[in-house]
């Protein structure tokens, strides 16, 4: 009886992996299989790790600055243009790009006009309702076309809604991303975060940054900060894609050291 009730569990837990809701439920799932497997007789064949990039800093801090904003100096020294800007770049990029879509008068989503977004913006059915608008436009940006971004941020500039951060996210911003990063890039980071609205949202390496050559997303830890799970998440889904980004691990330098 015991051994059906493993084989039960197992069986389940499996089923979940070939279709999960989200990452936590897929994550609680590989822990759950490696318990189970040795139970149902089955090796457990833990997934394969990616390669994290990292830099170690050591730098001054007289003014005693947050972490971020003393390796965001740091990285102007070296010729970046450098925005501390978290889960906020992204997600004005998405609001931009989205916003005509976001707030199209589909049945059921609006109940009166102070609303920051539809009611279903954050559960499966917003991406299923508005499926054909979404895939169109996510075709037309993976193509190189950006029509309405700008429009948006000058138009719709101080109106409040989830995604757009006007008090962070600039006209600069938005310039050096439509002219750095590839447009397939912007297209699977957006697809990452239609997956699942509500939980993709964060986890955003603090610092974005570009040069005459490129852009780079950076997560910034100081002495003690470990990366959480939605972190390692979203470089895991950088690395494989190719998306440029490194952890940089900060110690700050003694007077004595300077």
């Amino acid at each position: 009886m015991a051994q059906q009730q493993y084989q039960a569990a197992y069986d389940v837990v499996k089923n979940i992996q070939h279709d999960p809701k989200n990452e936590d439920e897929y994550g609680v799932s590989l822990r759950l299989e490696k318990k189970l497997a040795k139970s149902v007789n089955h090796i457990f064949t833990a997934p394969k790790t990616f390669a994290l990039k990292t830099i170690q800093l050591q730098l001054a801090n007289p003014e005693h600055q947050r972490v971020e904003h003393c390796t965001a100096r740091y990285f102007e020294s070296q010729g970046w243009t450098v925005f501390y800007l978290e889960n906020q770049f992204l997600n004005s990029l998405f609001g931009l790009a989205m916003w005509d879509i976001i707030f199209a008068p589909i049945k059921g989503s609006f109940i009166n006009p102070y609303q920051l977004a539809p009611l279903d913006m954050f559960n499966s059915e917003f991406y299923l309702k508005r499926k054909d608008l979404i895939d169109e436009r996510l075709l037309a940006i993976e193509q190189g076309h950006f029509d309405g971004w700008q429009t948006h941020f000058e138009t719709k500039q101080g109106i409040s809604n989830y995604w757009v951060h006007w008090e962070l996210f600039s006209q600069q911003a938005l310039t050096l991303a439509l002219s750095h990063i590839p447009p397939t890039q912007l297209v699977r980071m957006f697809r990452r975060l239609l997956k699942d609205l509500r939980h993709h949202r964060s986890g955003m390496p603090d610092l974005i940054m570009f040069n005459n050559t490129g852009y780079q997303w950076v997560e910034v830890k100081g002495p003690g900060d470990k990366l959480q799970d939605h972190q390692l998440r979203w470089l895991a889904f950088f690395d494989q894609h190719g998306i440029p980004a490194q952890v940089a691990y900060i110690t700050f330098s003694t007077p004595s050291e300077d």
